[in-house]
């Protein structure tokens, strides 16, 4: 078993308002938006590891403590949606050999409605296996993914998350 963990070798985002933090494996997104359109922001941490050659089955574990997720959803007059992500990703290179995606909460609301979810304090393990191993580099990865989008004179929607990924295990079964 590898165990990976802080400070992670891999980082991204896409936001403005995101962190993905290599050396602590904080992750954190937050995304509003109002009247019109659709917005997705990511942050994920990670690290390289070998897939040795002759293995049949490698399977990547995840421990993720959730500090706290929020989406909200005031639509007025028009619709809006949110969601709160959590991606657990293999990649080989920029392709995806497997992948465990697990929605924390999706509100959505049209014409006069409210909807709105939090939670605070998720202790997350997601896991993924693939039959790989031909003697390659892969990266396994976390990412806090959210989205929201909005449609209409008062609609707005809110998304954030804030997550710290504790450790990857990745095992060659």
């Amino acid at each position: 078993m590898v165990a990976l963990v802080a400070p992670y070798g891999l980082n991204y985002k896409r936001g403005d308002t995101t962190t993905a933090d290599r050396s602590t494996g904080r992750l954190y997104s937050y995304q509003f938006i109002a009247i019109a359109g659709s917005y997705q922001n990511v942050a994920q941490v990670g690290s390289a590891f070998y897939g040795p050659s002759g293995t049949r089955l490698i399977r990547a574990e995840a421990a993720i403590d959730v500090g706290w997720f929020r989406v909200w959803t005031p639509a007025f007059f028009g619709y809006s949606s949110a969601e709160a992500i959590l991606n657990l990703r293999i990649m080989n290179g920029s392709q995806v050999v497997a992948h465990d995606r697990r929605s924390l909460g999706r509100a959505i609301a049209a014409v006069f409605w409210n909807s709105e979810i939090t939670a605070r304090d998720l202790s997350i393990t997601m896991a993924t296996e693939f039959w790989g191993g031909s003697g390659r580099q892969y990266s396994a990865m976390v990412e806090v993914e959210t989205w929201v989008g909005a449609g209409g004179p008062w609609a707005y929607a809110s998304a954030s998350c804030s997550a710290t990924v504790r450790q990857i295990d990745v095992r060659v079964l």
